[in-house]
């Protein structure tokens, strides 16, 4: 477009919009100015709406042909698409407020913000032929309230001299635009002007030489006076006494002479008796003569005044509340801890104010909830919306890690926004259901194990019982067609069966009262040489068979807590054990020594039972004390185990707060050792 052209254009341009009445007349201009100086575009204005927060369009033009067509596609009215302003992308919050007519690389996709599918803008630009997209703010005050979008038809694409042309129209249009605007609001003004002063909440009129010429209907609401008893009345039938209303007029000139505006709070009384406080504010219409008249307002502020009493009782209570509160409540601003009451005081372990008042609040928080914590808070200012309760981890003046319930919301403190928080302490229950959670997690994996081992026991009660079954049914049967030697035979493997299966289910139902708190549990003192020598009694048969020497070395006056039944079934199955695994005319030693539980510092007795033996390797000691990994070595006479004792014993000495472990080499022996509590 030549330049003389330019200006041509856009001085008719400039008179057609004084003509222009309201704003949609204005986007009717423009989209018709465009539209006839580029017959192959189409263009769209768009307008927010702020009820809905979003653009909607306002104006089409040039595609009223292929209007039907565009909503099939869409699948809706287009005058009822909605683009929210929450979803707009920055790029395109860039391309709405630099003030220029900006090309849209990605065609009505991208200008859709992605609302509408891609195969639907594909088809729409097909079917308009769309070539190029340019896209430009409706900016009013610095603000954005609208784009005007212009569609170009294959083939045309703007100058420079074409877009500064479509810039200055938009320029001309949004200046008569906030002409149109201004001028509406100064009609709106003088309406609300007038409308204030006869529903104004407070009472306005004139005096002249403090007699009434004039007052609104909310003086007479005050007074009880009629308009017409007060005007022309000295003002003086509102005051109880003289001294009063002559008072007011001396403080009311002077402060008018000091600042040119008076006010003073008095009483009046009204019609019917009853008295009201007032504020009273004056101004002269003439500074620099008051006989010209005097404006005033009145304010009944009798109920403020009760409202100001009850508000501060309230404070005093709301105060009383928070400081007394169960739960931990902080003020920060700016990121400022301002406040803080005696709940989070202690809970922070803070000697004194100074510690968090006027400290960051990031500071007291754990670490690794700090950048969590800090996008809750930045979200609430954006949203306007309370934080939801979260669980953030703190950490006391002391290093002591706290566990809190927080909820935060913005409140007005001191005249600046700033954020309430609210905690509770979780730290107990959190402990709690992490320990859920741990003993769910081993109750679990001993389900697990104890569903292996009564499986391993139901193979190991089947073997001997069929062999039981087997050899009975064999002399049954067939008792006459066998030998007397060979019925022995039978008869002698039936009673080492049966023998075998009855020591199984006797360490079987002795564990199984251990997992059922069956077993009475009575510790007490006793004296551990006596109760290791009985049971060396209890064994001695065993260890002859196989000239198995079995000594003590516990001294006399040994002494430990604990239960005495227990005691001798652990150190019977100890023994038992170390006579299986020993070689013939081997030694089994039982010793002790005192020691300290490290955890707690409590003395112990550590005994250890000692054998010569066949020893064993490292993954059998391994798997020794676990219930679903049950060893059965048979031992030196290849003597049949139950593979139940070592955790029976383990079970036993834990019940009697000791602890239980092995020692052990291939072909060295083992040792096995055990720790119970002294008295």
């Amino acid at each position: 477009m030549e330049q003389g052209l330019f200006f041509d254009h856009i001085s008719k341009f400039a008179l057609l919009l004084e003509k222009a009445s309201d704003e949609q007349e204005i986007f009717q201009n423009i989209s018709e100015k465009i539209k006839e100086q580029y017959p192959d575009t189409y263009i769209i204005i768009t307008v927010i709406a702020p009820l809905s927060n979003s653009y909607k369009i306002h104006v089409l033009k040039g595609v009223e042909k292929f209007r039907g067509a565009i909503e099939k596609l869409i699948g809706k009215d287009i005058f009822s698409i909605e683009f929210p302003l929450k979803e707009i992308s920055k790029d395109n919050l860039r391309l709405n407020s630099n003030g220029q007519l900006n090309h849209i690389d990605g065609g009505i996709y991208s200008l859709a913000l992605e609302h509408i599918p891609k195969p639907v803008t594909k088809g729409m630009e097909k079917l308009l032929g769309i070539d190029h997209v340019y896209t430009m703010g409706l900016v009013l005050d610095e603000t954005n309230f609208g784009n005007l979008t212009i569609f170009c038809r294959k083939g045309v694409q703007f100058s420079t001299t074409d877009i500064r042309y479509i810039e200055t129209l938009v320029v001309i249009a949004t200046i008569s635009l906030q002409k149109i605007l201004a001028h509406h609001q100064i009609r709106l003004d003088a309406e609300k002007i007038n409308r204030i002063y006869q529903v104004a909440p407070v009472g306005i009129g004139l005096l002249d030489e403090r007699i009434f010429k004039d007052v609104n209907d909310r003086v007479s609401e005050i007074t009880g006076y009629s308009k017409a008893e007060l005007l022309n009345q000295s003002a003086r039938i509102l005051y109880a006494s003289e001294d009063e209303f002559k008072h007011v007029g001396e403080v009311k000139y002077q402060q008018l002479a000091e600042s040119g505006v008076g006010e003073i709070a008095t009483e009046w009384i009204c019609k019917d008796g009853s008295l009201k406080q007032i504020l009273l504010r004056s101004s002269a219409i003439n500074p620099n003569d008051y006989s010209e008249g005097m404006l005033f307002t009145a304010l009944d502020i009798s109920r403020r005044i009760e409202a100001e009493r009850a508000l501060l009782d309230s404070e005093n209570r709301y105060r009383t509340l928070v400081e007394n509160s169960p739960v931990a409540i902080l003020i920060h601003r700016n990121g400022i801890i301002e406040y803080a009451n005696k709940v989070a005081f202690n809970l922070l372990e803070a000697e004194k104010p100074e510690q968090i008042i006027g400290t960051k609040a990031l500071d007291i928080l754990h670490p690794d909830d700090r950048e969590t914590a800090l996008a809750r808070i930045k979200t609430m200012y954006q949203t306007g919306v309370p934080a939801p309760v979260a669980e953030e981890r703190f950490v006391s003046f002391t290093g002591r890690e706290i566990s809190l319930q927080v909820a935060a919301n913005i409140i007005m403190y001191e005249g600046s926004p700033a954020s309430l928080v609210f905690g509770i302490d979780v730290t107990e229950l959190k402990n709690a259901e992490n320990e859920i959670v741990r003993f769910s997690k081993e109750l679990e994996e001993n389900n697990q194990a104890k569903d292996k081992f009564f499986s391993i026991i139901a193979h190991d009660l089947k073997g001997p019982f069929n062999s039981i079954l087997g050899f009975a049914d064999i002399l049954n049967t067939e008792y006459d067609e066998y030998s007397h030697e060979e019925r022995k035979h039978f008869i002698r493997n039936i009673s080492t069966s049966a023998q075998n299966t009855y020591r199984l289910l006797e360490n079987l139902l002795e564990w199984s009262r251990t997992q059922t708190n069956r077993i009475t549990f009575n510790p007490e003192v006793l004296e551990l040489s006596t109760v290791i020598n009985e049971c060396i009694l209890m064994v001695r048969s065993q260890a002859e068979t196989k000239d198995i020497h079995l000594f003590s070395a516990v001294e006399f006056n040994t002494y430990v807590m604990a239960d005495e039944n227990m005691v001798k079934t652990i150190i019977r199955n100890l023994l038992s054990n170390a006579i299986k695994f020993s070689r013939r005319r081997g030694n089994v030693r039982v010793m002790d020594r005192r020691t300290v539980n490290p955890q707690n510092n409590q003395e112990m007795i550590e005994i250890t039972v000692q054998d010569e033996g066949i020893g064993m390797s490292q993954l059998i000691l391994n798997q020794l004390f676990k219930i679903d990994q049950m060893i059965k070595t048979p031992g030196t006479n290849n003597e049949k185990g139950t593979g139940l004792g070592l955790i029976l014993c383990q079970e036993l000495v834990n019940r009697n707060n000791g602890e239980i472990w092995a020692v052990s080499e291939t072909g060295k022996g083992s040792t096995i050792h055990f720790t119970l509590p002294q008295p």
